[in-house]
């Protein structure tokens, strides 16, 4: 009987102190936020499967309900991912000196371009961009050409610019 009765006191207090209840533990979490990030970090770590099973549903959940924002995240994750391979080497066609991204493409030097990326499993210019990145853009054997040069390399051989 006397746990009822304290009970119905805690719930009683907590209902007269509601708000400064809700504040004095809004500027702990405020004050502490270093420990309780460090304290979430190491039970996602300790716990690494679980929080990922738990993330993979609410990720997908939330893709379902928002896909006009997960288009729009796309769109901005691809075009910043392009910008970021485009200026790695250099944003410039090295045959003409283009620089209009829109007409600026990743070549391979010694062509075999659809081999290697068949031989990586890359079905996507996003995924390609993202082989780079993973592989810290190597140079030796890629570069920047626009469209033009481009096509014209792998159709003749060489570029006109190059003649």
């Amino acid at each position: 009987m006397v746990y009822n009765s304290i009970m119905y006191n805690a719930q009683e207090y907590y209902q007269k102190n509601k708000e400064r209840i809700r504040e004095v533990g809004k500027r702990w979490r405020e004050k502490n936020r270093d420990k309780i990030n460090a304290k979430q970090k190491e039970w996602r770590l300790k716990n690494k499967e679980h929080y990922r099973g738990v993330m993979r549903i609410a990720s997908k959940k939330w893709r379902k309900e928002n896909p006009d924002k997960v288009r729009a995240n796309r769109y901005v994750t691809r075009d910043k991912l392009r910008m970021d391979v485009l200026n790695a080497y250099g944003h410039r066609c090295q045959c003409c000196g283009e620089t209009q991204k829109e007409f600026l493409a990743i070549d391979h030097i010694n062509g075999g371009g659809n081999e290697h990326k068949r031989s990586l499993g890359l079905k996507s210019a996003q995924a390609f961009y993202t082989w780079l990145r993973t592989n810290n853009y190597p140079k030796e054997n890629f570069q920047i050409l626009c469209h033009n040069c481009n096509m014209a390399k792998g159709f003749y051989g060489k570029c006109p610019h190059k003649s």
